[in-house]
């Protein structure tokens, strides 16, 4: 595939599996960037498990698709979107481990040789059975193998900001209004203005 600098096209794959007695374990997956030019590229990974212990069998798949990209000189974006599902896993445990979906977007725009505006949204999904919170002194001294199931999710967040970066000399501050809308389990909203200095003097 493409190998120019900073253009590079490329796939690959993976493969893996275990046998450790009373535990088999196999993973796959694979990899790919595809360059759209100078300025642009999509990254897309894919990856699926199977998993048997003595505690029972889980398979699960696990997506990932990301695209960067400068639509002029002064502006770029970021879209992503990512997927786990509650029965996949990256090696050879049984674990009650949730499920998650997330996606987002971001853009900033360069309006001058000092000031950039941004914005960006993201949401996230929890689904299925999560780990149970250890919180006696038994389980937290006697945490055992595997992870003991919790209480079923099911709970979203959702995440709109937009702002401001201003550069002053060698130093730069940021102003950014977010919105956080959470359902867990009634909708619940909350606004605020959140400073950042990235560099500089104005450290908050």
């Amino acid at each position: 595939m493409a190998r120019t600098p900073d253009q590079e096209s490329w796939i690959a794959a993976t493969y893996l599996k275990e046998n450790l007695g009373g535990q088999d374990f196999e993973l796959y997956g694979g990899d790919v960037q595809i360059s759209l030019g100078a300025n642009s590229r999509l990254t897309a990974e894919y990856a699926k498990s199977a998993n048997q212990t003595p505690f029972g069998f889980t398979t699960g798949s696990t997506y990932r698709v990301e695209l960067n990209t400068q639509l002029s000189p002064q502006i770029t974006a970021k879209a992503y979107y990512r997927s786990v599902d509650e029965g996949f896993a990256n090696n050879a445990t049984f674990s009650f481990a949730p499920g998650q979906t997330r996606l987002g977007a971001s853009i900033a725009a360069q309006v001058s040789s000092s000031t950039q505006i941004q914005a960006l949204f993201e949401k996230e999904t929890n689904y299925d059975i999560a780990p149970a919170v250890r919180s006696t002194i038994e389980a937290l001294y006697n945490p055992g193998i595997q992870a003991a199931p919790g209480s079923l999710l099911d709970n979203d967040l959702t995440i709109f900001s937009a702002g401001i970066t201003q550069k002053f000399g060698a130093s730069a501050l940021s102003l950014d209004w977010v919105s956080r809308t959470r359902h867990f389990p009634h909708q619940s909203t909350t606004g605020y203005f959140r400073p950042k200095a990235p560099c500089g003097k104005f450290a908050i």
